[in-house]
């Protein structure tokens, strides 16, 4: 995400995982959407630009839902990257899914976070 850009939107998949992560500027905080298959809200995390560990991130989570940890990891990831306050939701729901089709998942989820810090190394608010 480059400096003074409002919004930002990556893309990654395989097969009929695709995941979409959205990244908006507000004000000089940031607001990010991970989302994939049919869209929802199934966790919500908040990072504040000073903590130190993943530990010390916000969460809510609705129940039954399993999107606590990657909410958790691109709040912390981006409010270190950007040094600003992060709110990060994440649902992700594909019918039927496979273990093979859960791990591709959280891999491209973890390179989406990746090349949306990668992309934001400079970009200090």
């Amino acid at each position: 995400m480059q400096c003074g850009n409002d919004i930002k939107i990556l893309r990654q998949g395989e097969g009929r995982i695709q995941l979409t992560l959205q990244l908006m500027r507000l004000g000089t905080d940031l607001c990010c959407f991970l989302t994939g298959g049919a869209a929802h809200i199934g966790a919500t995390a908040l990072a504040l630009k000073h903590i130190e560990s993943k530990e010390e991130v916000w969460q809510c989570v609705v129940p039954t839902h399993r999107e606590a940890e990657l909410a958790c990891e691109l709040a912390w990831a981006c409010a270190k990257t950007y040094h600003c306050t992060v709110q990060a939701t994440v649902g992700i729901h594909y019918d039927q899914i496979t273990h093979a089709e859960i791990n591709l998942v959280l891999e491209l989820a973890q390179s989406l976070i990746k090349e949306a810090c990668s992309a934001g190394a400079d970009c200090k608010s």
